[in-house]
């Protein structure tokens, strides 16, 4: 039903770019809890990019954003859920995340840019000193606080890690590899 641009891989080689070597530090400091533990670490390593409907688009009302902004937080896990389940999830507001390289290089954001964007779509959160942050696409994943919202929406994709995918599905609430 849905057009998908990457599958997971059962060999776990659609890995997140980075390092081997940041992985390997991470694991280090990580105690062990044997095979369990290092399978969940690498369900949230694994990623999905789905197309999202236009009707899904549409009903969500999401906007069109400049290149490198991302939708995160409750509106990507809504959206999510939609997809993964059919489910309908209410949405309080917009979270924006900067993640550059989704963008190209010409199109770099300022500061300037990001604070005027701030204001716009998340004013709640711009009068209290939140705005846009700027995130790396690797560690935006890896810091979620629960796997199901191991999501993102840019543009018309939503990105989000098997762990998300698998938990949504089961409405599961499962703190993160991180947050563990």
């Amino acid at each position: 039903e849905f057009e998908s641009d990457k599958s997971f891989a059962d060999d776990g080689a659609d890995e997140y770019r980075g390092s081997d070597k940041e992985y390997d530090d991470w694991k280090e400091d990580a105690w062990d809890e044997g095979d369990e533990r290092t399978e969940e670490l690498e369900r949230e390593k694994q990623f999905e990019v789905l197309t999202i409907p236009r009707e899904i688009l549409e009903e969500y009302d999401l906007p069109e954003l400049p290149e490198g902004l991302a939708i995160m937080g409750g509106t990507a896990r809504g959206v999510a859920r939609r997809i993964v389940t059919g489910d309908t999830e209410p949405v309080r507001d917009l979270d924006l995340v900067y993640i550059p390289e989704l963008g190209d290089d010409d199109t770099k954001l300022s500061s300037a840019e990001l604070d005027d964007l701030s204001k716009e779509y998340m004013p709640d959160d711009y009068m209290y000193g939140r705005g846009i942050q700027t995130e790396e696409l690797e560690n935006y994943f890896l810091t979620r606080d629960f796997t199901m919202n191991q999501c993102l929406i840019y543009q018309d994709k939503l990105m989000l890690t098997r762990a998300a995918y698998d938990d949504l599905q089961e409405n599961i609430i499962r703190p993160s590899y991180d947050t563990q």
